[in-house]
Parts: structure tokens; sequence; C-alpha cells
């Protein structure tokens, strides 16, 4: 809809980035009065509009549809249950959802009631601006869609019977279940329990009285006892049976007092069994370990007495309504283990149905009436705001085209062979990588569902969250993780809309402009050509490429860096201003995001005094000054966190830069992402006791055991250098196993290390000029030994040692066409010495372990797969 708050929010968005632009290009738009009135008029509309989004956010009519989570399949308050995790602070599982748009991605991950059955009730309001809209549910739930106190829609996702052994009956086995016999690759239609409880769903339509039966055999054997089953229905018994030796069919009546019990909708039906047995232990002969208790054909739920439930279901859909303000209540039920959930319209004549959004729901707080009042107003601010926003906005684009024109008009000054060449290495980085995002798409079974329990998962849980309104308000704790990538996807779903899709390909876009931004660097510090070489690097690593379609937040981590490094180095011809202020919200940013940066600050102030040795007092004013808009971007995260709690403690950033130091550094450390959970529990123990931090604890190690702590800095700074790439989230090797893409030969850390290296001492004599590029690789070393060791962590650096080993290649290119052999030989020698120390025993010893026999020298020339072992 095109007056909406999604419009205002986007071109308030795009606004802020105009003007935000605009500031740096002040100089080139402002060269006559009337364009100086021209910017600063835009300035000011950029700000209103930017305020009045806010304020119509915040003093409009809530908005959404109120919600109460229930940890049980009977929409009852469970009060050993507290729901106060992302719900109201009662504990009662209360919140306002936005909109109803919700897919595993918002219920895998740090739920209370995660991959278990639960039930939501929402109820609200919904506005339809158009006659003969049908309302309807797109859901994996049962549910069931109430209009003006009517049901309207009825649907149960879960059949009333299962054809065990078939591909269709599989989504609804849950534990205890093998897989569907086949023999001779031809389908034997049924499937064994393995465990002594298996789980499946069936559905229940309405309280009423059934029949439960199903068609078994029991695994016998000569000698076998007697194989008792008993038979639950969520919890509650409805009988025992006795199986019989081959296949039989056993009935079991369920009483409508069972089913009122828990309700209708999908009932989990829990068969237990009195023994399993090994085929293998039994059966001379057999290969067959699984623990065997019986086989099912087929399984259903039959009512006994006929009911109008499923003439109603099938009766209710299409229905269409008037416009106007209507009531509205859904009920919905989950039992399944990716669980998503859509309210969505469709309109007269309109060939798709379209998501209800926030514009158009509004929880219970106001009378119909009253509402209907509000709204009038309300829609008519709304364009008025938009209005003004497309005016100011064409007003920018017309400021942009005049100041523009003259020099689009002389193309020699921009369509020059390095702007081509430049535009060709970046535009190629985006297509990989774009042709890669839909090469994932096809090969990659948690493309749009992230595993449970993972950074990148969480990352966009926030993100949706704050979005549907429940994060991070209702979270009542300080952030955990750095908060600007959920935020760099907020910003990614408010101009382009929520898909997964769409954000990957805003992140490729953005890691291209990060290789144009190790082009600039490498300009700036040394020449053109090292430039090129370093630039190609970084558009052909593998990896970046992997890590550069991803939802971690290593990507945006480089943009940030590289960016700010680049404007850093303007400080080497001038202090001013113009860069000072964008390095300090840089530096914000990034702190956000990964606060390392920190660490590079003495780098830059030291970088300062070297090219300004008497401008003391200037340099301290600059440094102030990038503290102080570092500090200014990161406010709003700090007072977020000191309101979470009624505590209100003081959490600068987030909160889980101390476990994260003392998983990288205790007695069970290995250097990479992992710990003993003995040694982390005496650890808790030893906190809770002694009143101890995390810090103080890394501490105690370092003190108690000195010489295990420098074993375990030599092995990070080992697994630094190595090439081979520490999963963790999304494991490399495994997709590059998959991905025609990956296998191809390109540039990865096997490379990058050594020539790297050898760069950092050749380009020695050119210290001054490179002392930031210095500085930032022992930045990026020294998180390793900080924390610990990961392919991801190690990331940020690919970029910077791209730039040294550019100057290398660079080097023995010159030293062969000034025929200086010495140079080549030696740069060379050095290369060879510094590939094998880095790679070979670790890579002998993995190709060892998986191959069973010692590896080829041969297998040294094959740098892009040198540690893939299988």
């Amino acid at each position: 809809m095109l007056f909406s708050y999604q419009t205002a929010r986007m071109l308030a968005v795009i606004l802020f980035l105009f003007g935000g632009g605009s500031l740096f290009a002040y100089r080139q738009i402002a060269t006559s009065q009337l364009r100086k009135r021209l910017f600063w008029f835009g300035i000011g509309g950029v700000l209103l509009s930017v305020m009045l989004t806010m304020a119509i956010h915040v003093w409009g009519i809530p908005r959404g549809l109120s919600a109460q989570y229930f940890p049980n399949a009977t929409w009852t308050e469970d009060p050993s249950i507290e729901l106060d995790r992302y719900f109201e602070p009662d504990g009662t599982g209360r919140r306002t959802d936005r909109y109803l748009d919700f897919n595993p991605n918002d219920f895998n991950n740090r739920y209370p009631f995660s991959g278990k059955t639960f039930t939501v009730k929402w109820e609200g309001f919904v506005y339809l601006p158009n006659a003969g809209t049908q309302i309807s549910i797109d859901s994996n739930f049962d549910s069931w869609l109430f209009i003006d106190d009517t049901l309207t829609e009825f649907r149960m996702v879960t059949p009333q019977s299962l054809d065990i052994g078939t591909p269709a009956a599989r989504p609804y086995l849950k534990k205890g279940w093998s897989f569907d016999e086949r023999r001779k690759n031809q389908q034997l239609n049924f499937a064994w329990v393995v465990n002594d409880d298996a789980h499946f769903l069936l559905g229940v339509p309405e309280v009423a009285d059934y029949e439960l039966s199903f068609r078994c055999t029991p695994f016998s054997y000569p000698g076998s006892s007697p194989q008792q089953v008993s038979v639950f229905l969520d919890g509650t018994q409805i009988g025992d049976l006795l199986l019989k030796e081959g296949w039989e069919t056993y009935t079991l009546p369920v009483p409508s007092a069972v089913i009122e019990k828990r309700g209708a909708g999908s009932v989990n039906v829990i068969l237990h069994f009195s023994r399993l047995t090994k085929p293998s232990d039994v059966i001379a002969g057999s290969g067959d370990t699984r623990e065997l208790a019986a086989a099912f054909d087929r399984v259903e739920l039959r009512q006994i007495s006929p009911s109008s439930a499923s003439s109603i279901a099938e009766s209710l859909p299409g229905k269409t309504f008037a416009p106007g303000i209507h009531k509205i209540v859904v009920r919905a039920k989950s039992n399944q283990s990716n669980p998503f959930i859509r309210l969505i319209c469709q309109k007269a004549n309109q060939p798709r149905p379209n998501l209800i959004t926030e514009d158009d729901l509004f929880p219970t707080q106001m009378s119909q009436e009253s509402l209907w009042d509000h709204l009038a107003r309300e829609r008519l601010l709304l364009k008025g705001l938009i209005v003004f926003e497309s005016i100011i906005l064409l007003l920018w684009l017309g400021v942009f085209a005049d100041s523009m024109w003259m020099y689009m008009c002389q193309p020699q000054k921009w369509l020059s062979a390095d702007h081509i060449a430049i535009a060709a290495i970046c535009g190629f980085a985006f297509l990989i990588r774009l042709f890669f995002i839909f090469e994932m798409k096809k090969i990659d079974p948690n493309f749009l569902i992230l595993p449970d329990g993972t950074d990148h998962l969480n990352y966009l849980f926030f993100a949706r969250g704050f979005l549907r309104g429940y994060w991070p308000a209702l979270t009542h704790e300080p952030f955990f993780q750095a908060p600007m990538i959920s935020f760099y996807f907020i910003f990614c779903s408010w101009l382009f809309g929520e898909g997964m899709t769409k954000i990957r390909i805003m992140t490729a876009l953005l890691s291209s402009l990060s290789v144009l931004f190790t082009f600039l660097i490498a300009r700036r510090v040394f020449n053109r050509p090292i430039a090129y070489i370093a630039a190609i690097l970084c558009a052909c690593n593998g990896v970046l490429i992997f890590y550069d379609t991803s939802f971690l937040l290593e990507p945006l981590f480089i943009f940030f860096n590289l960016t700010a490094l680049w404007l850093m180095l303007h400080y080497k011809t001038h202090l001013s201003l113009s860069t000072t202020i964008p390095v300090g919200i840089l530096v914000g940013l990034t702190m956000l995001t990964r606060s390392t940066i920190v660490l590079l600050l003495p780098f830059l102030l030291g970088w300062m005094l070297l090219w300004h040795t008497r401008a003391i007092k200037k340099i301290a004013g600059h440094v102030l000054m990038i503290g102080l808009f570092a500090l200014l971007v990161i406010l709003p995260v700090s007072i977020r966190n000191y309101y979470s709690r009624p505590s209100h403690p003081f959490v600068l950033m987030n909160t889980n830069g101390g476990i994260t130091f003392w998983i990288g550094n205790n007695a069970s450390s290995t250097g990479v992402y992992a710990w003993s959970s003995q040694v982390e529990a005496e650890t808790k123990a030893r906190m809770k006791t002694d009143g101890t931090s995390y810090a103080d604890e890394v501490l105690r190690f370092v003190k108690e055991q000195p010489l295990q702590y420098l074993q375990l800095e030599f092995r990070k700074l080992k697994y630094f250098w190595r090439g081979y790439e520490i999963g963790n989230n999304i494991p490399y090797y495994v997709f590059r196993q998959l991905s025609s893409i990956l296998r191809l030969p390109w540039i990865n850390f096997v490379l990058i290390g050594p020539f790297g290296l050898i760069g950092m001492i050749l380009a020695f004599r050119r210290w001054r000029e490179a002392f930031l590029l210095y500085g930032y690789v022992c930045v990026q070393l020294l998180a390793t030994l900080l924390f610990f060791a990961l392919a991801r962590y190690r990331l940020p650096v690919v970029p910077v040692l791209s730039i040294f080993a550019a100057y290398t290649l660079w080097r023995c290119f010159e030293s062969l066409r000034q025929k200086k052999w010495e140079i080549f030989i030696g740069i060379f020698c050095s290369f060879v010495v510094l590939y094998l120390v880095f790679h070979y025993p670790d890579a002998a010893r993995f190709y060892e372990q998986h191959q069973g026999s010692p590896m080829p020298l041969s297998r040294l020339f094959r740098y892009w797969d040198v540690f893939y072992t299988w």
C-alpha cells in the first residue's frame, strides 16, 4: 500500500542517507547562494521528516494484535512456567504483536516452549479498506479465525490417519521412529519403532468420542517374550495392549472427556513398549543393530459418531467482508517442529493474497467507535507526511542532478580506465556472490530456516522481533550479543522487506564495496598496481565468498573496519572535522558490531603524531571528538541497557565479552571455541561463592598455570597463521563439498597467510606509510590471542593481509622485470618455507587420519584443498 507506515519509514531512511551523504559533498553542492539555501532547506526537511516519522510511531494509535502465549495445548495459564522473556514482565505470556507473520526463525530460538506444544490467542481489530476482502490464515498451526465473533475459518493441519512408511506420513512421526522400510529399492509401507517411546501426531477436528486403531506387528523371534504397549494421548493413558505375532489391527476407545481435557486440533499419541531387541543379537547372520519394538503400517483416529465439524471446515473459507473495522480473534495451536503462521487477506480480483500489515491491525485497547475516529485523523497525517517526504526527496534528487550535471557532461573525468577496471572487479565480486546465493538456496537445507542455537539465528531473531514489536523492549535484560548486525537486518528490512534472500543480496553488495575500499586503501598506502592485485585477491577469495552471503556479522564488520581505516589514512595529509566526525561514527558502529576496533585507537594516535608532530593539541582535540561521536552512537544502546531491568545495570554495549574471554582462556581451553562443561560448572560455582567475575577467573588461570597459558597462546598463534578454516555456526568445508562454485580453485588463507607475512617484512622500509595497516594486523592477531581462533574471527584481517600479499606479488613481478633474480629467488624460497611450516604438518596429519595413508607431496600444489580430506 502506498500510504503506509512502511512507506513513511522507507522514505525517512532514504532521506537520512541522502542528507548524511550530502554533508560530505557540501563544497561540491553549495557552489552558489541559491544552492546553499536549497541545501540547508533540504537538510531541515530531512530532519523534520525523520522526527515526524518517529513522532507518528510514538504518538499514533497502537498497532498490532494483543497476544497471549501458553506453554500447553489448552490455552490455559501455567503458574509453574513464567513466560517473561520476550513477553510482558508479569510472566503470563502477554505482549502485542504488530502483525502475524511468524516463521520457524521466530519460534525455534530461546523460547521456553521451543520444539514443544504451545498455543496462542491473538485478538484486536482489523481495518479493511476495500469491499469484498477475504481474510484467512496460512499456517501449519491448527487455527481458528473469528471475525466479529463468528468462526470464519477452521484449519487442522494434521490428518486423522497416517499411512506409516510413506513420505506423506513422515512429517507427523516424531520421536522413536526408524526410516521407512525398503527392500531392493521397493517401498514396503511400514516403519519400525526403535525407542521405548514412539510419538506421532493425529488430527482431532472437535471434541467428541473417537476410536484409535492401528495395524502393527511386534518384533518376534524364537523364545521372545510378549510385547506390551501402553497408549497415551498427550500424557493421558487410554489403554494397554498385548501385541500378537504377525500383522494385526488393534482398537482403543478415546472418550470425549480425554479430548475435552486437551482441546481439538493435533494430538500427540505416545506408545510405550515393554522391550527392545537388536536383530543382530538374536538372529544368526543379521547385521541390523537397531533396537526394535514393533513395526507399524497404518494408524487412524476415527470419530465414532458423525458431526458437522468437517462440513463447517469446508464451508467456511471464501467469506468476504465489508470495508471498515472488524473485531478479530485468532486461536492457534502448534505441535510442529518448524511452526509458521501468517494472517493474510485477498481483495476481489486480486491474484495473490497479501500479508495484513501493522497499518491495519489494532490491539484491544480502544473501543471500535473511538478507534475509527482516531484512525481517520491518523491516516490523513500519514498521507501528509508521505507527500512531504516525497517532495523533499524530489528536491534532493534535483539538487544532486543539478550539481552533477556539469561533472557528468565531462566523462573523461569519471569514465577513466581506472574507474572501469575497479568497477569490473567489484562487479565480478558481486556477481559471483550473487550466483553463490542462488546456489546455496538449492543446496543448503537451512537457507531459510536457520539452525537453532546459532549466532546468525540470534541476530535474525532479534531483528524480526524488533519489527514485530517485542524486542528489545520485552527482553528484560541488557544486550547479550553485539546488536549492530540485528540493526543492519532491520535497516535492510525497512528498505526492501524481510526476505532473507534480499538481505543476503544486500550483504553481498556491501561485501563488494569492501573490495572497493581494499583497493582505495592499497592505492593510498602503496600504488595502483598493488591496489588492483589486492582487490582481485579479495574478490576471488573463496572463504570471503562463503561468508559474504551469510547472516553472520563478519561482512558488516569488515565493511566498517575498511571504511574507517580508509578515512583514518586521510590524517596523513590533514586533520579535518570532515574526517574526524565520520571516523568517530564508524568507530561507534564498529564497536556495536565487535568492539576489538578499540585496540586500533592507540595506533591511530601514533599515526597522527607520526605525520603532525607539532600539532599535539589539535590531535588531542580530534581524538576527543572521535571518542565523543563514538559514544554518541553507542549511547542509545547504553540507555536501553540501563532501563532493561528495574536494577538499572550499567552495560555500555553487550554482556557476552566476559564469558567469551573465559571460553578462550581457561584450564580446558583448546584455542578454538570449545571448553569443558565440568570446568564451566566449577568456575560458576566458584564465582557464586567468591563473588568473582569471568575476568577474575581468567587471571586466576594465568597465575596458577602460566606454562599452560603460554602453550595455549602459542596454539592460538599457530591457528591464526594456519590455512585451515576452523568452522563455527556454518561449516565451510561441508559446503565446499556441495557447492560447484566453492570447489573452484579460489584464493584462500593458505596463500594469503605466507604471502601477507612476507609482504609485511618487505614493506617495512615503508613502515610510516603502512603504519596503520601494521597496527590493524596486530590488532586482529591480538584479538585472536585474547579470545580464540576461528575462521570467521580471522576473516577481518584477510583484506589487509591481501594488500601485503599483493605487495609481495608486485615485488616479484618487478624483480623479474628488472632481472633482479636474487630478490625473486629470496621471495620464492621464503614463501616455500612459510607454506610448509604453516600448513604441511596439520594438512599431512588430517589427510592420514581421513585417508589412512600418508599425504603425497604433490597434494601441496593443490593449495585450494590442501586441508580438504574427504
